[in-house]
């Protein structure tokens, strides 16, 4: 499946990045994370997403 065939919510969405501190116990000086929403399912798009940390 390619990125045209998601819904324009998925490869449209804008992450905001912010500081890393509640990821892990020794944080990385400078180290950014952010969240972003995708299917469950690929082939469902449209149906149940999850939220992602990266």
């Amino acid at each position: 499946m390619s990125l045209a065939a998601l819904p324009a919510r998925f490869p449209q969405q804008k992450i905001h990045w912010s500081g890393c501190e509640d990821v892990t116990a020794e944080p990385v000086a400078g180290a950014e994370c952010g969240w972003v929403e995708v299917p469950v399912d690929y082939a469902a798009p449209d149906k149940e997403t999850i939220k992602l940390r990266v």
